[in-house]
C-alpha cells in the first residue's frame, strides 16, 4: 500500500481498474474510457462497463470520483438516471497530431492529468517515422495545443520538435540493453583477469615454498635411523657380569 497519495495519473493507468460504490461497497464495474472536455482540456467523466461482455455502461462525472487508489476507484454513485456523455466530450486517444507548420507529427496515445481537478497537464504522443524525433513516447504541454478537432490536434511546431521524451521506444531500449551488456562484459573480463593474476601470484608463491615444505616434512635418512636405533639399543643394555662357570684367575699366580 502506497503511503504517498497520487496527485497525477496517466489515462492508461485507469483503464480496466475496478470501480466500487462508496455507499453500498458493491462493484460498479471496470473503467472503460475517460472523457475529455475539448474546450477546457479537462477530464469531464468516465464510463464503466459491467455485465456480460461489458455490455452495461455507467457514466460518471469526474466530480463523483471520491478517491483513486492502487487497486480501485471509489465513486459516489448517483441516484436516478445515469449521466449522459456530452457532445463536447472526446477521448482524444488516437487523434492525429499535426503542427501549425502543416506537418503531421505523430499520434496521441495518452495524456497525464491532475487527479483532484481532472485538468490535463500534457498529452503523450508517438512521432511519425522519419522525423527528427526518435522512436518512443513524447510529452506535449497543453499550452502548445492550438486547436482540437474530431480527428486531429494542431500544436505549435516548435513545441513538438522540442518535446521531451517520456519513454524510449523498443529500439532505444534494445540499444541501451546492448550497451549495458557490453559494459558488463568488459567489467567481467577485467574481473576475471584480476582473478587470474591473483591465482598466478599464489601459484608462484606456492612453488617457492614447496621445496622448503618438502624438506621440513621429509622422513629421516636410513643412516640416521640406524644410528639412532643402535644408540638406543646400547643405552638400554645392562652392564656385563662374569659367568658363574668360569673360575676366576688368582691375581697372585697361586695354584
Amino acid at each position: 500500500m502506497s503511503e504517498t497519495p497520487l496527485t497525477y495519473i496517466d489515462r492508461r493507468q485507469l483503464i480496466d481498474k475496478l470501480v466500487l460504490d462508496r455507499t453500498t461497497a458493491e462493484t460498479v464495474g471496470k473503467v472503460d474510457r475517460l472523457w475529455l472536455d475539448l474546450n477546457s482540456h479537462q477530464v469531464a467523466g468516465m464510463t464503466c462497463k459491467s455485465g456480460w461482455l461489458g455490455r452495461q455502461k455507467h457514466t460518471f462525472a469526474w466530480g463523483q470520483i471520491h478517491a483513486i487508489g492502487e487497486d480501485s476507484l471509489i465513486v459516489n454513485a448517483p441516484e436516478g438516471a445515469p449521466l449522459e456523455k456530452l457532445e463536447s466530450w472526446e477521448t482524444l486517444v488516437g487523434h492525429q497530431l499535426w503542427t501549425d507548420g502543416g506537418n503531421r507529427a505523430g499520434t496521441i496515445v495518452d495524456y497525464r492529468f491532475e487527479i483532484a481537478t481532472g485538468s490535463v497537464l500534457e498529452y503523450l504522443f508517438t512521432p511519425e517515422g522519419g522525423g527528427r524525433l526518435t522512436e518512443g513516447t513524447y510529452r506535449l504541454p497543453v499550452s502548445a495545443v492550438v486547436s482540437v478537432g474530431s480527428k486531429r490536434i494542431i500544436a505549435r511546431e516548435s513545441a513538438v520538435l522540442d518535446a521531451p521524451q517520456d519513454e524510449p521506444g523498443a529500439t532505444n531500449l534494445l540499444d541501451r540493453a546492448a550497451e549495458f551488456l557490453k559494459e558488463d562484459y568488459v567489467k567481467t573480463r577485467q574481473h576475471l583477469a584480476q582473478l587470474q593474476q591473483g591465482s598466478q601470484e599464489l601459484s608462484d608463491r606456492l612453488q617457492e615454498k614447496l621445496p622448503q615444505l618438502r624438506s621440513e616434512d621429509s622422513p629421516p635418512s636410513d643412516n640416521a635411523a640406524t644410528s639412532d636405533a643402535e644408540s638406543l639399543e646400547t643405552k638400554s643394555l645392562p652392564p656385563a657380569s662374569p659367568s658363574p662357570n668360569v673360575p676366576l684367575e688368582n691375581p697372585h699366580g697361586e695354584g
